[in-house]
């Protein structure tokens, strides 16, 4: 064993678990940690953000985008506290991430003192793990612990709490830990054997991908099934990216913020829905407005599938490993569906036919974003990354741009909320060197999180930045035409010039106001640099959704 620092015990131990960025934000609560960093920098990379919220966002597009987890570092107190939005985001889209969070001096615990507030309640009204370390000799049974939930727990972030005055707190390691233990779950072979069954009765199969069962090795298994069964795709916000957008079975994504008339039509229409992973929620039938009205079957081990309305048949058990077991079972069958062939095709049909005619609006002084978005989709790597935050803009980035590869496409789909794009685009490029990542983003969300464009900067990142620029905060603006008889109210925004804005970041900006100006502005998104596009749109305009659904969302 050997006596150590505590807080060069932690970046080994982060190190040792193949973490390899840590960002954040310096404060006097982790100051000593950051001076283990310094040591160790040539082995795992130390990011500086602007914001604590955009490290926790980096920090979650890194996992989402290879399965891999990274950490963030933040301040006690007011730095603990602007990580939150981030927080919730990954742990409502279960994104793996640890969060290291300096806390007051041990002796000042309890005592109001400067900066302290109760970060492990916060923590675990969010639902999350929360780790003290209140004894320097505790450190490794408790880190061992978190790293463990970590990788191997209920994917969402992790947060470990180190008081100021332990980190420099002299401990006793082994070489190497933490040691990782996975642990192995039972498939019930009978409940393989009913779902098999089942699904040879269907003439509509249909199977509903979630982000809990988004991974590289999934997609073999989920052609493989939808093959045998002679059924299909449909994503959630979340699993964008597991079966390429181009293939026949993949239908897209379905249900409110993005989803295709197409997909929402199939999951109305199917006689036998099969759920894999934990997504089967409100979001994906408009508040349980929009759903088959046969079988169905979710497959999960998240606890959130056993407390939703009972719709349907829930099975826990990892739904990779059922998929798996369940495409072995079916391998010496081949079934045919020729009716549901038939009609997925007109629907397919019917959905291009609305694509296409969004492509002929004319604005004046604006640009038709549907054109845009449709042309920028053609000139970007099968391997893109595309990255969303939330509000009317990221359903350009549903109906127009397809998406081919895992972690292909991520947003802030379970929480709804503005500010993610920019952020997650710099952890997403910082994994993903190789690929092409465009953030999209609107104009209220964009100021949200601006100060990215530093970061950005600072790191010398190729990401593609465009702004849905509409003057306004379209989703509510649009109900208050809709719903509220035009009393437009709070929605209506005066922005900077952010083409102006980009350049004082030293990043180049171009304004694109004119159908005409598409072809400059795809040219200049090709070219090896970060760039920023000040997309002008109308707020009137609606890209292709589920109208009659989201109103009722609105009504029930």
């Amino acid at each position: 064993m050997e006596e150590i620092k505590l807080s060069e015990a932690l970046v080994r131990g982060l190190i040792n678990s193949g973490i390899k960025r840590v960002y954040g934000i310096i404060g006097t609560t982790v100051l000593n940690f950051y001076d283990a960093l310094y040591e160790y920098k040539n082995e795992i990379k130390q990011i500086t953000v602007r914001h604590e919220g955009v490290a926790i966002s980096a920090a979650d597009a890194e996992y989402r985008t290879t399965r891999r987890p990274a950490a963030a570092v933040v301040h006690a107190g007011g730095g603990f506290l602007n990580s939150l939005t981030g927080l919730g985001i990954a742990m409502k889209d279960r994104s793996r991430l640890l969060l290291i969070s300096g806390s007051v001096k041990k002796r000042l615990k309890d005592t109001d003192s400067w900066l302290e507030i109760n970060q492990e309640a916060i923590s675990k009204a969010l639902g999350l793990k929360h780790y003290y370390i209140d004894e320097p000799e505790k450190f490794y049974g408790i880190f061992n612990e978190a790293i463990n939930n970590l990788f191997y727990g209920l994917p969402m972030p992790v947060v470990l709490e180190v008081p100021e005055d332990l980190w420099n707190k002299k401990i006793y390691i082994e070489e190497n830990f933490p040691m990782l233990t996975k642990g192995s779950q039972e498939i019930n072979k009978d409940d393989i054997i009913r779902v098999k069954e089942e699904i040879k009765k269907s003439k509509r199969p249909l199977i509903l991908v979630s982000g809990e069962v988004n991974y590289k090795d999934a997609r073999e298994y989920v052609y493989k099934l939808s093959e045998i069964v002679d059924g299909y795709v449909i994503t959630t916000g979340n699993s964008r990216g597991l079966c390429e957008e181009d293939n026949y079975r993949c239908l897209g994504r379905v249900g409110y913020g993005g989803g295709s008339l197409l997909a929402d039509k199939v999951l109305k229409e199917t006689d036998y829905l099969l759920v894999l992973g934990n997504e089967y929620n409100d979001i994906t039938t408009y508040g349980y407005n929009l759903t088959p009205h046969n079988s169905i079957v979710v497959i999960s081990l998240d606890p959130s599938s056993e407390i939703r309305p009972s719709y349907y048949e829930s099975i826990k058990a990892d739904p990779l490993e059922f998929l798996k077991n369940l495409v072995k079972e079916l391998e010496n069958e081949k079934l045919k569906n020729e009716d549901w062939e038939k009609e997925i095709s007109n629907y397919k049909n019917d959905w291009e036919k609305i694509i296409n005619e969004t492509l002929k609006r004319k604005y004046d002084n604006e640009v038709n974003p549907a054109k845009f978005f449709y042309e920028l989709n053609k000139i970007l790597p099968r391997n893109r990354i595309i990255i969303g935050g939330q509000g009317t803009h990221i359903l350009y980035a549903y109906d127009y741009i397809k998406v081919f590869e895992f972690g292909g496409f991520i947003a802030a789909t379970n929480l709804g909320s503005m500010g993610f794009a920019l952020p997650a685009s710099i952890g997403a490029k910082i994994a993903n060197p190789d690929r092409e990542v465009v953030a999209i983003a609107g104009d209220g969300e964009a100021l949200m999180s601006i100060q990215s464009l530093q970061t950005i900067k600072d790191e010398n990142l190729n990401i593609k930045i465009i702004v849905v620029n509409d003057n306004s905060y379209r989703v509510l603006y649009l109900k208050q035409v809709i719903n509220k008889s035009g009393r437009v109210y709070g929605t209506v925004l005066n922005n900077p010039d952010f083409v102006k804005l980009a350049e004082s970041f030293n990043i180049k900006g171009i304004k694109v106001n004119n159908d005409n100006d598409i072809d400059n502005a795809l040219k200049e998104i090709k070219k090896d640099e970060a760039i920023l596009i000040d997309l002008i749109v109308s707020k009137e305009d609606l890209p292709p959704t589920n109208t009659d659904m989201v109103l009722k969302m609105d009504q029930v």
